[in-house]
């Protein structure tokens, strides 16, 4: 059941029914059968809140998500999603704090699009 809400979240998200994916998600949060699923929708929750403006929450589930996730890729999206919610919110301390972990992250990966991401929102 978790895979087909999370495959049914990602859908929406795709076709940019932000809303329908946020319940999708949240479905899944809600009963953390699966960690594994209940861990990427945690990761893509925050994406579906920013594209919906609702920019805090989007903060509060980034934060979540980076607080439980031991995922390399997990981590640097939704460091970079933390980010630019805090633009979004004002909050540039904290933007530029995260961007500079990001960039320490990606380091210790490899150099990839996110990087490139990180590296222009600072300049």
């Amino acid at each position: 059941m978790e895979i087909f809400l999370k495959d049914q979240g990602n859908d929406f998200l795709q076709q940019k029914d932000f809303g329908r994916a946020i319940e999708c998600y949240t479905k899944i949060i809600n009963t953390e059968e699966d960690e594994a699923v209940m861990l990427v929708c945690y990761s893509n929750r925050p994406n579906a809140y920013f594209e919906k403006g609702m920019y805090t929450e989007s903060i509060a589930d980034a934060r979540a998500c980076l607080k439980i996730c031991d995922d390399p890729r997990l981590t640097k999206k939704n460091m970079m999603r933390l980010a630019r919610a805090s633009i979004c919110m004002n909050q540039f301390e904290t933007a530029v704090s995260t961007l500079k972990d990001l960039i320490k992250c990606c380091q210790h990966h490899n150099k990839d699009s996110c990087f490139k991401r990180s590296e222009k929102l600072l300049h």
